[in-house]
């Protein structure tokens, strides 16, 4: 049901439940005031009729109606001597009570009669009775009038307050009709937004909750497109990364099981190569994991991390992986900053790494410094050669490496992708010597 039909029978409904106690509360009051006022009509008419009654009494033998009549609207019943006297409409006067004087109710010949009766005597002591009648029906017939034009008033009211309650919730729907157009045009129209104008601050509030409703959903088919990508480009990479690896080990396991007479040197060598592949290989899908990974981290996966305990962690790991290179970091004793903890550790495992393997000075010995300040600015250095001005936009893609390399060519990947997501900026210092420079762009919390 619509609103507008709910609002135009929630009207009618109400009004005449109104119209009807308002009507029956005013015939309770008419009818008191009309039968009130027909009482004292009585009272004034039997103390008018009295000496005529009276008269009547006075004649000798049973009541005869006088000359002149009793002029009054309805009827007139006189005993005494034995006998009646009736003038006008009145009920059969074997109905009539004999004892009861006063204004009452008198039921018979099928109708009901208002009357009173008093006591009259003669002048010689003859008692009598004196009854006044009203016309018969009243005052019913003054009460059922009224009850008619009650219900019509009442009819009249359901219908205009119909009317108008239909009218009204038009008028008051119709900026819900216009959020429904809008809503309806937003089908297949993802950048659209219903907007809050309609002046009416209720709808302008469920506006408000279906865009933010929308962004929401938006925001998450943005991230689910994401993720699908993510892993088609998982998929597509490490099917063609590990292409080589496997094909080599493949290669090596099949020369180990047809020569079993294989020299023991060669097998040797062998078994070195599976190793290194393999390890190849698991690296390869590290960082292709991490990387996938990096790019379905949002801001609200941030949390509060000390930079300064990462770098430790990180230089104390570089150290173990390469004991031949020397690692030196100098920085405050703790920067509380808002970030991703791995992808933060990602970024300075493979400055260091990057650093320890291609920093190597002329002696062969790598010497690597750390410098972390105040400003949330990260300095990795080596004694390498460094890189040259015309590489240095390839060295952030996708497995690009120096020739010879033993990595995989995704490090400084991993290093752009994850200073991006935290808002930062990484700039490659020039030659002789290797410097990275990473600044996160943010205050320390």
């Amino acid at each position: 049901m619509r609103l507008a039909t709910r609002f135009a029978l929630a009207c009618a409904a109400t009004v005449a439940v109104l119209v009807l106690l308002a009507g029956l509360g005013f015939l309770r009051l008419a009818r008191s005031d009309i039968v009130g006022e027909l009482d004292a009509q009585l009272r004034t008419q039997s103390l008018r009729v009295r000496p005529q009654a009276v008269r009547v009494l006075n004649r000798p033998g049973p009541p005869q109606r006088p000359e002149n009549g009793f002029n009054v609207p309805g009827g007139i019943a006189v005993y005494g001597n034995g006998g009646w006297m009736t003038v006008g409409d009145h009920p059969p006067v074997d109905r009539l009570p004999t004892k009861r004087t006063g204004v009452q109710t008198v039921v018979g010949g099928g109708q009901r009669w208002r009357a009173i009766a008093v006591n009259i005597a003669s002048s010689d002591g003859v008692g009598g009775r004196l009854w006044v009648f009203a016309p018969p029906g009243e005052p019913q017939r003054q009460l059922d009038r009224l009850r008619l034009r009650v219900g019509v008033v009442t009819g009249l009211a359901v219908v205009v307050a119909g009317l108008v309650g239909w009218l009204v919730g038009r008028a008051a729907t119709r900026p819900l009709r216009r959020l429904q157009n809008r809503l309806a045009a937003l089908s297949g129209r993802p950048a659209l937004r219903v907007g809050g104008d309609s002046g009416v601050p209720e709808i302008d509030e469920v506006a408000a909750v279906v865009d933010s409703t929308l962004d929401r959903y938006d925001a998450q088919v943005a991230l689910t497109t994401q993720a699908l990508q993510a892993a088609r480009s998982f998929a597509a990479t490490a099917a063609h990364e590990l292409r080589t690896p496997l094909a080599g080990i493949g290669t090596n396991l099949e020369v180990l099981h047809r020569h079993d007479d294989i020299d023991p040197a060669e097998r040797a060598e062998i078994l070195g190569d599976l190793i290194a592949e393999h390890r190849r290989a698991v690296g390869l899908l590290a960082m292709l994991r991490i990387l996938a990974q990096g790019e379905l981290v949002t801001p609200a996966q941030f949390e509060r991390v000390d930079l300064a305990e990462l770098v430790d962690g990180a230089v104390d790991a570089a150290r173990r992986r390469h004991p031949d290179a020397t690692f030196t970091a100098t920085g405050p004793a703790a920067l509380p900053v808002t970030g991703w903890p791995d992808g933060l550790r990602c970024v300075l495992d493979n400055l260091l790494d990057n650093a320890a393997v291609h920093g190597a000075d002329r002696a062969g010995r790598s010497t690597v410094r750390v410098t972390l300040d105040d400003g949330v600015t990260l300095t990795v250095e080596d004694g390498g050669p460094g890189v040259p001005p015309e590489l240095r936009p390839a060295v952030f893609q996708r497995f690009t490496k120096s020739p010879g390399s033993p990595g995989s060519g995704l490090g400084l990947t991993l290093v752009a992708q994850q200073v991006s997501l935290h808002g930062g900026t990484i700039e490659i210092g020039p030659p002789p010597g290797g410097r990275f420079t990473v600044r996160l762009l943010q205050s320390p919390m």
